[in-house]
């Protein structure tokens, strides 16, 4: 299994205008997409396109539902790069309006991060 959580702490301080400091504990799901419907599975509470305490629902991300949302990543890096990608494609939610994406290229592939926010969708190639 490939996919994790991350558990960290924000931390701010600014000193002007005024001093100002704040810290909070967060976590971020790590998940590799194709594990998305078996991860869900091993915990009462949570789950895979139905509501529940913590859940993953298809249809709040980009493309047709009715897809999987590896397929749309994929046909997106098409769309974006004219290149196919057969590696793992692993996702986490930065806050509430922006998904990130990060593609795991093989040797002879591209690599690149893809982030999609309700502004539209940006290429990161390295």
């Amino acid at each position: 299994m490939k996919s994790c959580i991350f558990k960290g702490q924000v931390r701010h301080r600014r000193f002007t205008p005024v001093d100002h400091a704040f810290s909070y504990k967060l976590f971020m799901m790590y998940v590799d997409l194709e594990e998305l419907s078996s991860i869900f599975k091993r915990f009462l509470f949570w789950s895979f396109n139905k509501r529940n305490l913590a859940y993953f629902d298809r249809k709040d991300h980009i493309g047709n539902d009715g897809e999987s949302l590896d397929k749309t990543i994929k046909n997106i890096i098409f769309d974006q790069t004219g290149k196919t990608h057969n590696g793992p494609i692993r996702f986490f939610r930065a806050g509430q309006t922006v998904s990130c994406f990060t593609i795991h290229a093989n040797v002879n592939a591209i690599s690149l991060a893809l982030f999609l926010s309700r502004r539209g969708i940006e290429c990161t190639y390295g």
